[in-house]
């Protein structure tokens, strides 16, 4: 009677006095909350014409954490199996350079890391039917940034990458929500109107059965997307700008300069085309360029330090902008209007 009388107790605690703790850790146990995230909005030229898009891509990522909890065995076992399906969609990828990927310090290290993107949906489904058999590794889609004119304008334009700490930090105050694992404007259009064009994130609520595998949606909250923004930026006069710009630097370093102490190397140079009845600005081009097209899924250090070296001209400065020159011709007008006025 005594170890009975123990027993339903400790029953009566369980299922009357504590039925709202344990009713919140089941629902917890059986409901997934997942984010969705909402598309960014579109940057226009001032005729309408698109100059950035988003599309769908699939994209294969590896939970750091999780992989780590493995034996060295195991861990093995399961990063050649997601090379061998890479090989087998058309991705091939090492070992090797699984890990690389993997201990890239570019990535948060509590956000999956993507090791592949733009993949076949075979694999995507491949990798959802032996889930079991590949713990810490996804396959989802993702919206991600399109540049259909490739690297024209792509200082103005800028680009988009995966948020960084400091980031986070900074938008935590934010009208607009982010996790550790969201894009962010780093550059141009993309990060000055960052607010603007990002969306507001949605979610949808999954219930899973206790092998953890999704049975039904229970809720869903639709993301909305970004605002699109207009610029003032005309990209057929964008296109001359720079077509002119890398063919007067050609000449330049054909012509000989009579009397320079130093042959001029014109290795790097800018235009801009004002309205001159606004002000607004219809084309600025830098040269060297580069395809912002290059950061939508992650560039290796090795891309990042040939875009940023001296050596090789800071492709991603904006010379327009950036540079410091001393004044020539161009300062003429101003010391011409100064006079007038006096």
């Amino acid at each position: 009677f005594a170890l009975f009388a123990s027993l339903f107790a400790r029953l009566y605690y369980l299922q009357i006095m504590a039925t709202d703790q344990y009713q919140v850790a089941a629902q917890a146990n059986r409901i997934r909350v997942v984010p969705v995230e909402a598309p960014r909005g579109r940057i226009l030229d001032r005729d309408g014409t698109v100059l950035v898009d988003n599309r769908i891509s699939v994209q294969v990522t590896i939970d750091r954490t999780v992989l780590d909890e493995l034996e060295d065995d195991e861990r093995a076992r399961v990063l050649g199996e997601v090379a061998d399906g890479l090989a087998r969609a058309g991705t091939p990828k090492t070992v090797e350079l699984l890990e690389e990927d993997l201990a890239n310090q570019r990535y948060s290290p509590y956000v999956p890391v993507p090791v592949a993107s733009n993949v076949p949906e075979d694999l995507k489904i491949w990798i959802d039917e032996h889930s079991a058999e590949l713990p810490a590794v996804a396959a989802e889609r993702v919206a991600v940034r399109h540049y259909p004119y490739g690297q024209l304008a792509a200082h103005v334009l800028g680009y988009t990458g995966q948020i960084i700490d400091d980031e986070f930090e900074a938008k935590a105050g934010s009208r607009k929500t982010y996790t550790l694992n969201d894009e962010i404007g780093k550059y141009g259009v993309e990060q000055i109107y960052e607010d603007d064009l990002r969306g507001t994130p949605g979610s949808r609520s999954i219930e899973v059965d206790a092998e953890n595998k999704p049975i039904r949606v229970v809720d869903q909250d639709a993301p909305i997307p970004g605002d699109d923004i207009v610029l003032n930026l005309d990209i057929d006069v964008q296109a001359q700008a720079e077509q002119a710009l890398q063919s007067g630097l050609a000449i330049a370093k054909e012509r000989p300069c009579t009397g320079c102490p130093v042959e001029p190397k014109a290795e790097v140079g800018s235009t801009v085309v004002l309205d001159p009845k606004t002000g607004g600005v219809l084309a600025m081009a830098s040269f060297p360029s580069f395809n912002p097209a290059r950061f939508v899924d992650g560039i290796s250090d090795d891309e990042w330090e040939l875009l940023t070296a001296e050596e090789n001209n800071a492709p991603l400065n904006n010379w327009a902008i950036q540079g410091q020159y001393a004044p020539g011709s161009t300062f003429k007008p101003f010391s011409a209007v100064s006079a007038l006025e006096a």
